[in-house]
């Protein structure tokens, strides 16, 4: 299974196995005399840029190289397949460098499972956005950017209003569409780089990324009105929603990202209880007795009806 290539001292092609021929395309009588990059063509899996020759840096080095990223052979017909390799160098019997011998082998469909996995394990399997764990990290990740070097960071509270009233009339095939239809609402409302998660049943959480609290208010509000112009339709009857949105600084004003979170829920708890649709913006640490409570008018930047 394993592909073989032998190269010169010089890192020229000298013979390839019927394993590299299949997976570079290159006949042996073909490739002998020509470059390595010439019949080993890689790039990086994710920015699809050239990689360096591996063989060559063998032969600087005097011993054994792998890739250190995911690398992707491109094949003379075009065909691609992610592979894993190993350079090793060819010395004589005084210890001089011959050439090299590259061994690798195919494995796209490992790979394929193991990317799904991952992707499986950190992302909602009903909408495909961070799930808890996942968002979580990334929340962390942020939180401890904005502690180091002072950026503006926000994060979001979301809770969906009116969820239970399609859930109860038509069943939860069409609560989970709607929740998926809502999911597209709010990656639409952000950029690429912001992370929106769900984090269980109707509730989601958006990190904005170097964003200070007034454009994060005007995120939010534009979440708000796009939810509110949403109309999710199921069996001819229509389902109006809202989006009750709870909003916190991410910065060093809280002790950890638990105690963020917990700042947005009560938030977006105060939002409810206001009215609903709403942004509810809070930059105190709300006390630990009073976390079911809205908090009151001091620590409120914004109450916004939409």
């Amino acid at each position: 299974t394993d592909a073989v290539i032998t190269t010169d001292a010089q890192g020229q092609v000298l013979w390839l196995n019927p394993v590299a021929e299949r997976l570079t395309g290159w006949a042996n009588d073909q490739a002998q005399g020509r470059r390595l990059s010439e019949v080993f063509n890689i790039i990086d899996e994710h920015s699809r840029a050239p990689l360096a020759n591996p063989v060559q840096a063998c032969l600087q080095q005097g011993q054994a190289v792998t890739l250190a990223q995911p690398a992707v052979l491109c094949a003379l017909g075009g065909q691609e397949c992610a592979i894993e390799d190993c350079t090793s160098p060819i010395r004589n019997a005084q210890g001089s460098v011959l050439g090299a011998v590259l061994v690798f082998r195919d494995v796209t469909v490992r790979r394929r499972l193991t990317n799904e996995m991952r992707h499986s394990a950190s992302h909602d399997s009903l909408t495909g956005l961070a799930n808890r764990a996942e968002f979580e990290v990334r929340l962390k990740r942020l939180f401890k950017r904005a502690c180091e070097d002072g950026s503006h960071h926000a994060l979001l509270f979301v809770d969906l209003d009116q969820f239970k009233q399609v859930n109860d009339a038509c069943g939860h095939a069409a609560g989970d569409e709607l929740l998926r239809q809502v999911s597209i609402v709010l990656t639409d409302a952000v950029r690429a780089r912001d992370t929106v998660g769900r984090l269980g049943g109707d509730e989601f959480a958006v990190l904005l990324e170097h964003c200070d609290a007034g454009q994060a208010q005007r995120v939010a509000q534009q979440i708000c009105e796009r939810v509110e112009r949403f109309r999710y339709s199921h069996d001819g009857r229509h389902f109006h929603i809202g989006a009750s949105i709870g909003l916190v600084p991410l910065d060093q004003r809280w002790p950890d990202t638990a105690a963020a979170l917990q700042a947005a829920d009560t938030a977006c708890y105060a939002a409810k209880a206001s009215g609903r649709n709403r942004v509810h913006c809070l930059l105190e640490v709300p006390e630990p007795a009073a976390s079911a409570v809205p908090p009151d008018a001091a620590n409120v930047v914004s109450d916004v009806k939409l």
